[in-house]
């Protein structure tokens, strides 16, 4: 009997199954630490200012929920656009420096600026710093890897797979701890960030400097800049792995263990579905361990034109 060739996608579900503090409540205390540096902690306070701390009441807060916050924050909120009351206080605070105005006005823009490239890079300084080998293989799991028939597909950052379960053929969608290239964010539209600004928009037009003035209405773009710098973009990672999607068409079995089938990382989903030769004779399996999930993960696979069997798999997590 031929043996079937399998796909597995993988997600952080799969990491924290294997007890490894991969969720966005251990990147948010590694942020946090005490002897965090100072790009980390800064992070922390945009993270804090913007996103909150972003845990309910179990102290669970997940990576898509994270991303989707992002994807509705409003940088633009650090921006103080004039106001007559804040002519009127300019007036009024006549014992304070004019440059104290300036200050106020530009400081969050700069933070926010010294913010833009923080995300990706102290993300992978973090989940880098993981140690895989503190983990166990979940053994109900390898029993269902056919070597040399096996593919992986995964969203997670660690080499959890490789080093656990020797597995070879992986694909780091979003790239890989240590190699530079995680993507991370979330996945609503790009902002224009290239708007010309005028004297008008300045607070403190009246009386700074021209030096201030200038550097602040620089620094104005910067909102936008930042949210797309914190973007990820799925649909641009796609087109750059199209040879990878075309080389499922002979996929027969899909097993899924902790992934979320959230809105953002769909397409993907979308993409495997539409390289399969016939998704009639394809079986899709969802890790039991998400079976409260069921019909929300299966609508997502079914939105994408899948036309097989979904189905449960068994595969218990290590306690």
């Amino acid at each position: 009997m031929r043996r079937k060739n399998q796909l597995f996608i993988i997600g952080n579900g799969f990491d924290k199954a294997h007890g490894l503090p991969t969720g966005y409540e251990d990147f948010y205390r590694y942020l946090a630490r005490a002897d965090a540096d100072s790009d980390e902690r800064a992070l922390l306070y945009t993270l804090h200012e913007h996103i909150g701390e972003a845990f309910d009441e179990n102290n669970t807060f997940l990576w898509n929920d994270f991303e989707k916050r992002l994807g509705k924050t409003d940088f633009q909120q650090d921006i103080f656009f004039p106001s007559e009351e804040a002519y009127n206080q300019t007036e009024d605070d006549t014992d304070k420096d004019p440059d104290y105005y300036s200050y106020q006005n530009i400081v969050p823009l700069q933070a926010l600026n010294n913010s833009e490239n923080t995300l990706p890079e102290i993300f992978d300084r973090w989940i880098s710093h993981v140690d895989i080998h503190q983990a166990n293989p979940i053994v109900p799991f390898s029993e269902y890897i056919n070597q040399g028939k096996s593919r992986f597909f995964t969203f997670n950052y660690t080499e959890t797979l490789e080093e656990l379960y020797g597995c070879c053929d992986v694909e780091h969608i979003h790239g890989r701890a240590g190699d530079g290239t995680v993507l991370v964010g979330h996945g609503a539209d790009l902002k224009p960030e290239n708007e010309k600004h005028d004297m008008s928009e300045c607070p403190f037009a009246s009386t700074g400097s021209m030096d201030d003035i200038e550097r602040y209405l620089n620094l104005l773009n910067v909102p936008s800049k930042l949210y797309n710098a914190w973007r990820k973009d799925v649909r641009g990672n796609i087109a750059k792995h199209e040879t990878y999607f075309e080389s499922l068409n002979d996929i027969d079995v899909i097993y899924s263990f902790g992934f979320s089938y959230n809105q953002i990382d769909s397409p993907y989903i979308g993409e495997i579905v539409q390289h399969l030769n016939d998704s009639r004779h394809v079986k899709w399996l969802l890790n039991a361990f998400d079976k409260s999930k069921f019909n929300e993960y299966s609508a997502c696979i079914r939105s994408w034109g899948f036309k097989g069997k979904i189905d449960e798999f068994f595969c218990k997590a290590n306690t």
